[in-house]
């Protein structure tokens, strides 16, 4: 995601989705279902408790839509890869 790190839109997005996989979301989701509010916490907490899987499709899009999008828009990518 980072590629060499001369686009600096691409290296803080790879520097969230780093932090997001090393935060313990998925732990977040139990104490949330602990809490036991009525409707709000079983359906809240089970999705927060799928948050690493939810991420890996947002990773799917990114890989597969945004990151070459961005890749045509930054010029410093194609002129590289061109040489």
């Amino acid at each position: 995601l980072a590629g060499d790190g001369r686009d600096p839109v691409r290296v803080r997005v790879a520097a969230g989705v780093w932090l997001y996989y090393v935060l313990p979301v998925p732990w977040w989701g139990v104490t949330i279902k602990a809490a036991e509010i009525p409707v709000l916490s079983p359906v809240v907490g089970k999705i927060v408790q799928n948050g690493f899987g939810l991420g890996a499709l947002v990773l799917v899009w990114l890989l597969g839509v945004w990151l070459p999008r961005r890749r045509a828009a930054f010029p410093g990518d194609a002129a590289r890869l061109n040489a």
